[in-house]
């Protein structure tokens, strides 16, 4: 027994000397950046109407989370749903909605899975992904924060989740093919550095 305590008290010393050593870089990095805690405040803001109410008045999002629950019951008998739906799974602009809405729902109901949905890839993703891409292109990380005034926008407000979901996956995609040129490019200029002499054209 005392030595089972000895290899206890052990593991929870690292442990803490973990978290102690991640919290002190969390704090360096918030003296570094200081617009962080301002990022985050705003990303709560951002989040806090998807958490007072389970049904948003966004007006297209009530027949999407429709679907998403006949088809989340559509292997139940009780429920009927093959005599209003015919189940289809096919490529769709809705489509991420529906495959993360599907597995969301088997740990929350519907209006909160469509709820997570919203606050992942509609709301957070925008300010996110353009933060990625600020970095991308070196340019000052801070203006992300302009990227909330924009989270609600009118696709969110419609209720077009498809097309809210495509805002930041757009953004994201001018930093990944930023990131992917400037790879190529210099692989291109290792490549010449490094041939051989004579196998030039």
């Amino acid at each position: 027994m005392p030595a089972a305590s000895t290899d206890h008290g052990q593991v929870a010393d690292r442990v803490r000397r973990k978290l102690a050593g991640r919290f002190g870089e969390l704090l360096g990095s918030v003296r570094r950046e200081p617009w962080l805690l301002a990022f985050v405040a705003l990303a709560l803001a951002s989040l806090l109407p998807l958490c007072v109410t389970r049904y948003l008045p966004f007006c297209d999002l009530n027949g999407a989370e429709g679907l998403l629950g006949a088809w989340s019951k559509a292997g139940d008998p009780q429920a009927r749903i093959a005599e209003a739906f015919d189940i289809q799974v096919r490529p769709l602009p809705n489509a991420l909605f529906y495959a993360v809405g599907r597995v969301l729902v088997l740990v929350f109901s519907v209006p909160v899975a469509a709820n997570l949905y919203l606050a992942i890839f509609c709301v957070l993703a925008v300010p996110l992904a353009l933060l990625y891409t600020l970095r991308s292109f070196g340019k000052p990380p801070a203006l992300a924060l302009l990227g909330f005034a924009v989270v609600y926008h009118r696709c969110v407000w419609f209720g077009f989740v498809g097309s809210a979901t495509a805002v930041p996956l757009l953004v994201l995609s001018w930093g990944l093919a930023n990131r992917a040129f400037v790879a190529r490019r210099w692989t291109q200029e290792h490549a010449l550095q490094n041939a051989p002499e004579g196998d030039g054209a």
